[in-house]
C-alpha cells in the first residue's frame, strides 16, 4: 500500500478516535464534579454523561475504591479501543497493539511482587477484552500463572520485557531482583 492510501486509513482511525472521546465532559459537568459533596453525586453526574454512563453503573453497587474506580474506567476504555482496534487495518492494528503492553507491565510486576511474598488480598479483577488477552507476543496468563521466577522469564520471553527483566541482578537468598530495580528497568523498557 502506498503511502497516500495508509495515511487515509490513518486520518479514518484518527476520526473515529475523536468521535469516540471528543465529549468525554462538559465544562459544566467538571463543576458538578468538583463540587460534589459524596460517591453518590459524583456517580450521578457520571451517569448522565454518555462517555461515563458505563462505567458510573459499574459502580453503583459495593464500597467505592480507587480500584474499582479504575478498573471500570479501564473496562470502558479497553471497549473503546477495541472498536477502534476492528476497525483499523493490519498496519494500524501493529501500532495499537501499544495499549496491552502496559496491562502485561503491570502483570510482570505483580508476579514479581507475587513471587517476592505472596498477596494477604486477592488482587484485581482482568479489565483487558478477551481480544487483547489472546494477541500473539502477549503472555498475560503465563504471567499471571507463574509461580518461580523461571516461569516469570518463561512468560516474557520474546516480549520487550525479556532483556530488561533477565539483565536485572538477583538477590543470592530469594533469586529474584531487587523489586524497586525491576520497575525501574522494566518501565523504561515500556516507555
Amino acid at each position: 500500500m502506498n503511502n497516500s492510501g495508509r495515511r487515509a486509513l490513518d486520518i479514518a482511525l484518527a476520526t473515529a478516535a475523536r468521535g469516540m472521546y471528543s465529549g468525554l465532559l462538559t465544562a459544566e459537568e467538571k463543576e458538578r464534579i468538583a463540587q460534589a459533596g459524596s460517591t453518590q453525586e459524583l456517580l450521578s453526574v457520571l451517569q448522565r454523561n454518555e462517555a461515563w454512563h458505563d462505567a458510573a453503573l459499574m459502580l453503583q453497587s459495593g464500597d467505592l475504591t480507587d480500584t474499582r474506580f479504575s478498573e471500570a474506567v479501564s473496562r470502558c476504555v479497553y471497549a473503546d479501543f477495541e472498536k477502534l482496534y476492528r476497525f483499523a487495518n493490519d498496519e494500524s492494528r501493529e501500532f495499537l497493539n501499544f495499549i496491552t503492553l502496559d496491562e502485561e507491565l503491570q502483570a510482570v510486576l505483580k508476579a514479581l511482587r507475587r513471587l517476592a511474598s505472596p498477596p494477604a488480598e486477592e488482587e484485581g479483577t482482568d479489565v483487558l477484552p478477551p481480544l487483547f488477552r489472546n494477541l500473539p507476543g502477549h503472555c498475560l496468563e503465563k504471567l499471571r500463572r507463574a509461580a518461580s521466577w523461571e516461569e516469570l522469564c518463561a512468560a516474557v520471553r520474546g516480549t520487550i520485557f525479556e532483556k530488561p527483566l533477565l539483565s536485572l541482578e538477583r538477590d543470592e537468598k530469594t533469586g529474584l531482583p531487587a523489586l524497586s530495580q525491576a520497575v525501574t528497568a522494566l518501565e523504561a523498557s515500556y516507555f
